[in-house]
């Protein structure tokens, strides 16, 4: 089954929901479970027989459709895989563009050549660490980090960083929190690296926050 939750338009474009409190509704939850009953009926009807397990699996908005289905309708799945789900929307979005800020210091700028440089030494230094060489990081929560490798020294001027560009990685590894410290968004994982570009660039932020 598949839904457009109410509405049309590109991934990047809130004015749907403006003034439109019901499409919102539709795109939180609505939309998913109707189209849940439907496909279930759908699907019975066509083979003419009862369904016996009914499973569910996607990623960002999908897997907070995921965990939304299990938390309002537990009787849609029999059971929910919920990847990368895009929670906390409001949080989310002012994180998404607060993230576009850290790299737009030119002087701390770090190019987005070194972020395959930045997730080849966090592959090295967590990958141990999680159990198994595998060249995968299982647990990025519990790997401890030491950032000063990749600073530039004496013998080595490239695929390196400066002071400022390393106080700028540290920036990313480090929660969002507001001006008098209260938590607003979890920091981006080691591991994360190669899919950067989408959100730690030039310091232009991604178009769904600002947009939301």
């Amino acid at each position: 089954m598949s839904t457009d939750t109410g509405h049309n338009s590109t991934s990047s474009d809130g004015s749907w929901a403006y003034h439109a409190p019901e499409k919102v509704i539709d795109w939180g939850y609505r939309a998913m479970h109707g189209s849940v009953v439907l496909s279930k009926q759908l699907i019975e009807t066509y083979y003419a027989q009862k369904l016996k397990y009914n499973y569910y699996s996607g990623c960002s908005t999908g897997g907070r459709q995921g965990l939304r289905s299990v938390e309002l309708y537990p009787e849609d799945f029999d059971g929910v895989i919920a990847g990368s789900p895009a929670w906390w929307t409001a949080h989310l979005q002012t994180w998404t563009v607060k993230a576009g800020t850290y790299n737009a210091n030119l002087s701390s700028q770090i190019p987005e050549s070194m972020f395959t440089v930045i997730g080849d030494e966090i592959i090295k230094q967590c990958d141990p660490q999680d159990g198994l060489r595998d060249k995968v990081v299982s647990a990025p929560q519990q790997c401890n980090l030491n950032l000063e490798t990749l600073l530039c020294r004496q013998a080595q001027q490239k695929d390196c960083l400066s002071p400022a560009q390393l106080d700028t990685l540290r920036l990313i590894y480090s929660d969002y929190v507001d001006v008098n410290q209260t938590f607003v968004f979890p920091h981006l994982l080691p591991g994360s690296e190669s899919q950067w570009e989408v959100l730690i660039n030039n310091g232009t932020a991604n178009p769904l926050g600002p947009d939301y």
